[in-house]
């Protein structure tokens, strides 16, 4: 009782208690991912070059005189082939088959996983179980680490020192254990620990140091930021064209424009472009819009490992486009190869391929969905890498004998029907995602900050459909959510 009068019960729907509680959580959420920059006036009112007062090879703590003689940025670049198609840094995903796969389609550069320096330096087992190479297939090869401590990130590099072409810090990583963690592009208002790290690598390791950075909103501040990575012992930068925020559902197009000013500002060390690629004609058209030194590649190298050598029936992110019968048997043949001659040759862990087969041969799962549980069912501690080859071929087989030579939509929802690989027992039904209610069928030009998909190469041969549908949303096209 209050006053004499009876309480006021209020009644709250439990819709209503579900959407504020999103709210708060996406209000935290963004809150964390915004940039503080707030924390970089201190930096930015430092003179140039900067010099880090924390910093032992800045501050007089270690002599800053290199313990190695290295080549000049250019000089380096010119060594290593002067690369134009790279294999981007992906996290349990750019191992060595998947790399040496993808140079012998046209990469002519790959980026090693990205590793957890504490956790390289300190763990032989993770380092047996992460870092493998060839140097008869797997050069030049950069190998990239996290950390925000520059002598631990030093004493993972100096492991594989002899064993690569230049050791490269993620500065990228946008999710949320990299916020945890503090590396990553969660680093990007620190610029103290960036200069510290790449400071000590430039002056103690015997190859060159590099960086992958990602944008501010700012250009000015990005132009900033990328010359103090140059004068801090950067030998080439990769500038992945999109914002901390930008990651997940929030993924949209990479600013072509923004590398553009970088790689034109920055003209002293080699720049590589990172964002908007779905095909080979992207990689060409974003060399031409940047002007970089090369163009990098992730997730659509997930996809089609065969993407830089311009293939004839590409195959394109199941998350928004639909395959005719020649493309998707291609992406299953990619998948036996890589399997049967890349595995077979430098073996890994086969978690590592499982999810790159789920990738490779994505289109023929949706035909065939029993084959996806299949697949799904496989203890890859326990299923042996000539079972992975024996599905592979069998879903090649059903692909030749039931596969429907269009594209395919999605089959409704109901019992699963019945696959057998002699063909005595099926039951053909069509089953991608069905055509979106806004998309428009190819072929058509696009042409989008840059970026061009070449409709010639997307037409079902002898029917003149086009293969694909395109959402008009390209806020969704282009996922990094591997790739830092």
């Amino acid at each position: 009782m209050v006053c004499g009068k009876r309480p006021v019960l209020v009644y709250v729907s439990p819709l209503a208690v579900a959407i504020f509680l999103l709210a708060l959580v996406l209000a935290v959420h963004f809150s964390c991912m915004a940039y503080k920059l707030d924390a970089l006036h201190q930096f930015l009112a430092l003179p140039e070059p900067y010099r880090c007062p924390t910093c032992p090879y800045c501050n007089g703590s270690r002599s800053p005189a290199p313990r190695f003689v290295k080549p000049d940025p250019w000089t380096f670049w010119n060594s290593i082939g002067q690369p134009k198609f790279v294999v981007a840094p992906m996290v349990d995903q750019s191992e060595l088959p998947f790399r040496a796969l993808c140079k012998k389609y046209g990469a002519t550069l790959a980026y090693s996983p990205m590793f957890h320096s504490k956790n390289f330096s300190e763990s032989p087992e993770y380092r047996r179980w992460q870092f493998s190479t060839d140097p008869t297939v797997d050069r030049p090869l950069f190998v990239q680490f996290c950390g925000h401590d520059g002598d631990t990130v030093l004493a993972a590099a100096r492991h594989v020192e002899d064993q690569c072409d230049a050791v490269d810090l993620n500065l990228g990583c946008p999710q949320g254990i990299a916020r945890r963690g503090q590396y990553g592009s969660f680093l990007m208002e620190r610029w103290d620990v960036i200069h510290t790290i790449l400071h000590t690598l430039s002056v103690e390791l015997k190859i060159p140091v590099t960086a992958k950075m990602r944008v501010f909103e700012d250009e000015g501040l990005t132009l900033r930021y990328a010359r103090m990575l140059r004068d801090a012992g950067a030998h080439v930068i990769a500038v992945h064209g999109r914002t901390r925020e930008m990651k997940g559902a929030e993924t949209g197009l990479a600013d072509l424009n923004m590398i553009r000013k970088v790689k034109q500002h920055i003209t002293s060390v080699p720049v590589i472009a990172n964002g908007n690629i779905l095909q080979f004609a992207d990689a060409v058209s974003n060399l031409a819009a940047t002007g970089c030194d090369a163009v990098m590649s992730a997730e659509a190298l997930l996809w089609d490992a065969r993407l830089f050598s311009n293939p004839p029936h590409p195959v394109l992110t199941g998350r928004n486009f639909q395959c005719d019968k020649i493309t998707r048997l291609a992406g299953v043949s990619t998948a036996i190869e890589y399997m049967d001659v890349f595995v077979r040759r430098f073996r890994v862990d086969l978690g590592f391929c499982k999810a790159h087969i789920f990738k490779l041969v994505h289109h023929s799962l949706e035909v065939f969905p029993e084959m996806r549980l299949r697949l799904g069912d496989y203890d890859c501690h326990a299923t042996s890498l000539d079972e992975f080859v024996t599905f592979l071929r069998d879903l090649h087989a059903l692909e030749v004998t039931h596969g429907p030579d269009g594209p395919y939509t999605k089959r409704p929802k109901g019992p699963k029907a019945a696959v057998s690989t002699d063909g005595s027992s099926f039951e053909v039904t069509a089953m991608l995602l069905p055509v979106m209610p806004n998309s428009v069928p190819l072929p058509l030009p696009l042409t989008t900050m840059g970026n061009s998909l070449a409709s010639s190469s997307l037409v079902c041969e002898g029917t003149g459909r086009a293969p694909f549908s395109l959402p008009r949303r390209p806020s969704i096209f282009f996922s990094d959510t591997q790739n830092g």
